[in-house]
């Protein structure tokens, strides 16, 4: 017989897969619509402005909760120099080489970040595939879903240096057409893994595990089919933001406790001034309203966010796995 606590638990975990579905479907759909279908509409305007508040500069400042947070500070302080050092040392790096580095070495770094950015997003990708198969109780993730996941993420990012970056302005300049290709190869290597995979799907038996995978390997589809970089890349890159604030719930309320009630107002509240300040930023820094020091400040914040990341969700490692163990009790 299934105890109260086993139901319970089961059913935070069907929430957890659609929350996650919804935060994955909602931005691309509503983003696409705007650029395709109602241009003209007030609401979905309104609406693509919040979404973009939380999936960019909403999601980066709430990892900042694994800092204040005491039980992730003391995972933390076990590697200084990773979660300490290292951002400073980025932060005045990048914020040095923007300022007093050529126009070549700005635009290569920017290239690099980019890449690295989406890199990040099907680590993330990978992350929802093994969280899916954990919830519904089924197998890990195979070498070879893995694998399917992993490739449609270069894919995405060879896709996405054309559309996105100054790549014009690298050694990169000239080879467009090579790019491209090779994107087009490598994604469409993706979709025939996809295919092999699906037998092993099967096997499992689990509607959440098998829609998680495909949608592992479609995040980047909109690359392939849209030329401007709102309906090309921002689809997928909110998608990925909103995805990350589903977990973040998760982990800042383990339970529910007062002290658990407070940990999300802070939470909250981390994400609303933190997010505003680092899309403000950003949209400045575009603009060039800003200077390239406080740009390359920005990239520098956000790449710290990817290296938190990196590691408080390694669960291979006993203390992050320890910790996440507690917030997620339904795997």
């Amino acid at each position: 017989m299934v105890s109260r606590f086993g139901e319970r638990e089961k059913a935070n975990g069907n929430l957890f897969l659609w929350a996650l579905l919804i935060a994955t479907s909602i931005p691309v759909l509503v983003i696409l619509a705007i650029q395709h279908v109602f241009p003209s509409s007030d609401g979905f305007q309104a609406l693509f402005v919040a979404i973009l508040f939380l999936g960019s500069g909403a999601h980066v400042a709430s990892s900042s909760f694994f800092y204040w947070d005491p039980d992730a500070r003391s995972m933390l302080s076990q590697s200084p120099t990773r979660y300490f050092v290292a951002p400073i040392v980025i932060i005045v790096t990048l914020s040095a080489l923007f300022a007093f580095g050529s126009s070549e070495v700005r635009a290569s770094l920017t290239v690099l970040y980019f890449i690295w950015q989406t890199h990040h997003y099907t680590r993330q990708n990978l992350g929802i595939l093994s969280f899916a198969s954990r919830a519904t109780q089924t197998a890990p993730p195979s070498v070879l879903e893995q694998s399917a996941v992993l490739t449609a993420g270069v894919g995405g990012v060879l896709g996405m240096i054309t559309l996105q970056t100054p790549y014009a302005s690298t050694v990169l300049d000239g080879y467009a057409w090579e790019i491209n290709a090779m994107a087009i190869l490598v994604y469409g290597a993706a979709g025939v893994l996809l295919l092999v995979s699906i037998p092993n799907q099967l096997k499992e038996r689990s509607i959440w595990r098998f829609l998680f995978f495909v949608l592992g390997v479609v995040f980047y589809l909109p690359t392939f089919l849209f030329k401007d970089v709102i309906s090309a890349i921002l689809t997928y890159a909110i998608a990925h933001g909103i995805q990350y604030l589903v977990f973040m719930f998760y982990v800042a309320g383990r339970n529910h406790s007062t002290a658990s009630l407070q940990r999300r107002l802070v939470t909250l509240s981390i994400l609303t001034l933190g997010g505003a300040a680092l899309l403000e930023f950003m949209q400045r820094s575009i603009w060039g309203s800003l200077n390239e020091a406080i740009f390359g400040a920005y990239l520098a914040l956000v790449i710290t966010h990817f290296i938190v990341d990196a590691g408080v969700w390694r669960l291979r490692e006993a203390t992050p796995r320890a910790y996440m163990r507690e917030r997620f009790r339904f795997l």
